[in-house]
């Protein structure tokens, strides 16, 4: 037997086992699903929008954290508004407008996001200048990508003063934050806890990350409260915190 031939089955057999590699992470990607999640399409359950939603959504871990978060959140019948504070993209707050479309979700951002450049450690450990805000969508962009209804509503400009405006006179069931600086995020847990119904909860994005500011800011504001957050384990580490039922 030949050199060549033996080099030739040798590499057929890397081939063949870096295909079924592939093939394998493919299907166990699609296969592997949370039982519940499963059942509720079994039973016709999920609308539509959310499978195709769930479909295309990159970080699987937070899609089926928020799906059970508003699932819980409905079969406890917890009142109130949504809230996206910081919006960076769209995807999670399409999530939650399809999970519960019957609820208002106000969406508060500056929606003019320019390339921020800043110096910080990456997950390989390297520190390097890069840019920190990249996402550019406008609020009838994100309201469009959202394809919900006249429940999204969106507030261009400064956050605070937005929030301050618009976003005090109503509860709130789920507010997700997007922010990575220090005194908004505090200001903005604060300010949000307040308005939170019992059994409301609040999505920190970010905090088992490499953003000092967040972390701080929680850790800051978990010492004023009696909850605690919990991480869960989706790809840039955020927390959740569930409010006391009184």
């Amino acid at each position: 037997m030949s050199i060549i031939f033996m080099m030739n089955i040798v590499f057929i057999n890397i081939v063949v086992l870096l295909l079924l590699s592939v093939f394998w992470s493919k299907w166990t990607y699609k296969l592997f699903k949370p039982y519940a999640w499963q059942e509720d399409r079994r039973k016709k359950h999920i609308l539509p929008a959310v499978e195709k939603i769930e479909a295309r959504f990159k970080d699987r871990n937070r899609f089926y954290a928020v799906w059970f978060l508003m699932r819980q959140i409905d079969d406890n019948d917890v009142v109130g508004d949504m809230a996206c504070v910081g919006v960076d993209g769209y995807e999670l707050a399409s999530v939650m407008h399809h999970l519960s479309p019957q609820r208002k979700l106000l969406l508060f951002d500056k929606f003019d996001k320019k390339p921020l450049h800043g110096v910080r450690e990456n997950c390989d450990g390297q520190v390097r200048e890069e840019v920190l805000e990249t996402k550019n969508l406008t609020k009838e962009e994100v309201i469009r990508s959202i394809e919900g209804n006249s429940n999204v509503i969106a507030y261009a400009g400064d956050v605070k003063q937005n929030v301050s405006e618009n976003g005090v006179d109503t509860t709130y069931s789920f507010v997700s934050f997007d922010i990575i600086y220090y005194d908004l995020l505090s200001d903005m847990l604060a300010a949000f806890y307040a308005r939170l119904s019992p059994g409301g909860v609040m999505l920190i994005h970010d905090y088992n990350h490499n953003w000092d500011d967040v972390r701080r800011a929680v850790n800051d504001f978990a010492a004023t409260v009696p909850e605690s957050f919990v991480a869960i384990p989706d790809m840039y580490g955020s927390v959740v915190l569930v409010k006391t039922k009184r």
